[in-house]
C-alpha cells in the first residue's frame, strides 16, 4: 500500500521508477471527488449532508465486501479486468496483479483518480515481481538471478507496529515502561481482557476502562495506522 502511494510521486521527479514487489495486489482506482457528497452538499445542511454521505459509503463498502467473499471468482475477474483497463497494456496484469489469493483475503489498494496507473501507461514505472536476494554495488540482486541497477532504492514495504504508541501502561498500579517486553504479563492480561467477549461490541477491554479500543472498518479489519493514531 505505502509503494501505491510512492510511485506516483516518485515517478514526477525520478528519470524512471522500478516497483519492486514480492506478490501481486490488487489495485482498484477510485474517483478522488465523490460526486454524491459534493451534490448532498450542495442541498443539505452541512451536517445532514455529512451524515448521509458518512451512510451512503458505510453501506457501500459492505455491499462491496460482501460481494467479494460471497462470488469471489467473479470479484477477481472484475478487479483484473478494472486493472488491464489502467494498465493502458503497458504492464503484464496476470504477473505483476493478479494475486494468488481472493479480494479481501488481504487488503485492496485504492489510487485516487487511478493516478498510480499513469506514469505506468507513460513508461515511466516498470514493475517486477520478485524476491530480494540481497543489495549489490549496482542495486539489488533477486532471487531469480535477475540485477535491477538504481541509483537510489527507496524502501516502502514492512510495517513495525510501536504498541500503544509507546505511552506506559499500567493495571492496577503495575507498570509496563517499556511495552515491548519489560512486564509481558499486563499485556497479556489485555489480550485474555478482549478474548473473553465479543470486543467489537464494547469501546474498551473489561476492566480497563482508559485503553480505548481503535475504531473497525466495516470488514472487521482493524483501520489504518493513521486512522487509530
Amino acid at each position: 500500500a505505502t509503494a501505491i502511494t510512492l510511485v506516483p510521486e516518485l515517478a514526477k521527479q525520478a528519470a524512471h521508477v522500478t516497483m519492486l514487489q514480492r506478490t501481486p495486489t490488487y489495485v482498484l482506482s477510485l474517483p478522488r471527488q465523490d460526486r454524491i457528497a459534493n451534490w448532498l452538499r450542495a442541498r443539505l445542511p452541512a451536517q445532514r449532508a455529512y451524515e448521509a454521505t458518512r451512510w451512503k459509503n458505510v453501506l457501500m463498502f459492505m455491499a462491496f465486501y460482501q460481494w467479494t467473499r460471497r462470488s469471489p471468482a467473479r470479484a477477481k475477474a472484475f478487479l483484473v479486468q478494472q486493472m488491464k483497463k489502467a494498465a493502458g497494456g503497458r504492464v503484464d496484469v496476470k504477473e505483476h496483479f493478479t494475486p494468488p489469493y481472493n479480494p479481501w483475503e488481504q487488503r485492496l489498494c485504492f489510487a485516487p483518480d487511478g493516478d498510480f496507473w499513469v506514469p505506468i501507461r507513460e513508461g515511466k514505472v516498470d514493475v517486477v515481481t520478485d524476491h530480494i536476494d540481497t543489495f549489490t554495488a549496482k542495486g539489488l540482486r533477486l532471487r531469480s538471478g535477475k540485477e535491477l541497477e538504481a541509483d537510489v532504492v527507496v524502501t516502502a514495504t514492512g510495517l513495525t507496529l510501536r504498541l500503544f504508541g509507546g505511552v506506559d501502561v499500567t493495571v492496577d498500579g503495575r507498570e509496563a515502561a517499556d511495552v515491548s517486553g519489560h512486564h509481558p504479563e499486563v499485556l497479556v492480561e489485555l489480550r485474555e481482557a478482549w478474548e473473553k467477549v465479543d470486543a467489537d461490541l464494547l469501546p474498551y477491554p473489561p476492566d480497563h476502562p482508559n485503553v480505548p479500543r481503535p475504531p473497525r472498518h466495516a470488514n472487521g479489519d482493524l483501520p489504518a495506522v493513521s486512522e487509530a493514531d
